[in-house]
């Protein structure tokens, strides 16, 4: 999980040109909602949706 944050975020950082920044931002966001099914963290949020 930890790696994917880190991954999507050098992507983003334009650190990895292998990937997207957007996809970069989409591995981040999904890697961070599985944290939260993952860890009991009292007070965690997830990214707020642009919806």
């Amino acid at each position: 999980m930890l790696d994917d944050i880190v991954a999507g975020i050098e992507a983003v950082a334009g650190r990895d040109k292998s990937v997207s920044p957007l996809d970069g931002l989409v591995r981040a966001d999904e890697a961070l909602a599985r944290y939260a099914e993952a860890f009991d963290h009292p007070g965690w949020a997830p990214l707020q949706s642009l919806d």
